[in-house]
């Protein structure tokens, strides 16, 4: 006999063993073996004959949909009687655990990246989940980024870079929380080398040289990452044509010394060229603007000597005319020295003449030196004038 008809218990998902002892009396004394007999989840359970002992044979998930109570028969019997009692077993819901499908793992990701994985850990319950560094070596270089509402990702706080002469292995460990009980997860990353272009640290820029500059007026310098050797090249520009650049020492020069007054490029200064720096696999470039600025020149004789007579008698000489390629008003005057006080010169318009009419002599001689000077207020130049 039992004691009820009825019978029921709660236990919590996933235990592992008895749920239930059922237990009936015999007036008898006799002996009593126990089976489950029936009911609508009988396949579920395993019961000990000898002593009523009722286990489930897989251990029970709380479903959140419902469902969680299960119905089953007992008989006890003696051998010759039999009784019943009807039991329901009702599974509670515990918080459990998240999960990692790995509990380490290893990624290989190409250096210049940030964001490289998608953390993936699964909650029995349906809880939502939050995602934490909670230690590894290199804790310090990661971030946890949100990704979308729902997904986070593991991230290098800066863009990740390949050291050459280092180590480019990371680890970091993960922690998944449903705010009660956490999962961990240790990550480790590999960081693969990728060629990087050559790159300047200015993409533009302007600088002005003095006119009739010979030599390198420019040295051009870009930055490799990969430490791969530089190449140039000058590749565009309206300067291109007048200007040149050594290939390994990014020098660069004027093919012909510039001209501020006589431009190469007719009335224009202004030298614009595009500088490639290639390392053989990618390229930088960089736009140099050159401004040719104006520098005042002396004035020039056409003749640094000359040789003329004139007739005795006659006070006019010659008129010099020196050039000035900047356009400066010039004056002229005469060298104190040798026969110059013999001679004056008009200050603006360069013409020469004797102070006194000269007389020829035969036996003194009839040859004159003197020099005469062109100036532009800052340079000057000389001529040397032989009359005879």
């Amino acid at each position: 006999v039992f004691s009820s008809a009825t019978a029921s218990e709660s236990v919590p998902e996933n235990t592992d063993g008895v749920v239930f002892k059922a237990a009936a009396t015999d007036a008898d004394g006799d002996k009593l073996s126990y089976a489950i007999s029936g009911g609508a989840d009988a396949g579920l359970f395993s019961i000990i004959t000898t002593t009523g002992d009722i286990s489930f044979k897989t251990p029970p998930v709380f479903k959140a949909a419902g469902g969680n109570a299960y119905e089953f028969t007992v008989e006890a019997s003696d051998g010759t009687d039999v009784a019943t009692q009807t039991i329901t077993i009702t599974v509670t819901n515990v918080n459990e655990a998240p999960v990692f499908d790995e509990v380490s793992t290893s990624r290989n990701v190409v250096e210049g990246t940030t964001r490289f994985y998608t953390l993936e850990a699964s909650d029995a319950d349906g809880d939502e989940l939050t995602y934490l560094i909670v230690g590894g070596r290199d804790r310090d270089a990661f971030e946890i980024e949100k990704s979308t509402l729902v997904t986070s990702s593991l991230a290098f706080k800066t863009p990740s870079v390949f050291d050459r002469g280092g180590s480019n292995e990371y680890e970091v460990v993960i922690a998944a929380s449903d705010g009660k009980l956490q999962a961990t997860q240790t990550v480790t990353v590999f960081v693969t080398d990728v060629t990087q272009a050559p790159y300047f640290d200015r993409r533009s820029l302007s600088l002005d040289i003095a006119e009739n500059t010979t030599g390198t007026i420019y040295t051009a310098m870009a930055n490799d990452a990969d430490g791969d050797a530089i190449m140039y090249s000058i590749t565009d520009g309206t300067g291109a044509p007048f200007l040149s650049i050594d290939k390994d020492a990014g020098e660069v020069s004027f093919n012909d010394a510039p001209n501020f007054e006589a431009p190469a490029m007719g009335t224009n200064n202004t030298y614009i060229i595009v500088i490639e720096a290639t390392d053989g696999t990618g390229s930088g470039f960089q736009t140099v603007t050159v401004g040719v600025t104006d520098v005042n020149e002396a004035p020039i004789f056409s003749l640094a000597e000359l040789s003329l007579s004139v007739e005795e008698g006659e006070l006019s000489v010659y008129t010099a005319a020196a050039n000035d390629e900047d356009s400066d008003i010039l004056s002229y005057s005469i060298k104190d020295e040798g026969d110059g006080g013999l001679f004056q010169v008009d200050g603006r318009s360069g013409a020469v003449s004797f102070r006194e009419p000269p007389i020829y002599n035969s036996v003194r001689g009839n040859s004159y030196t003197v020099t005469l000077i062109a100036s532009d207020a800052q340079y000057s130049v000389e001529q040397i004038v032989n009359v005879t």
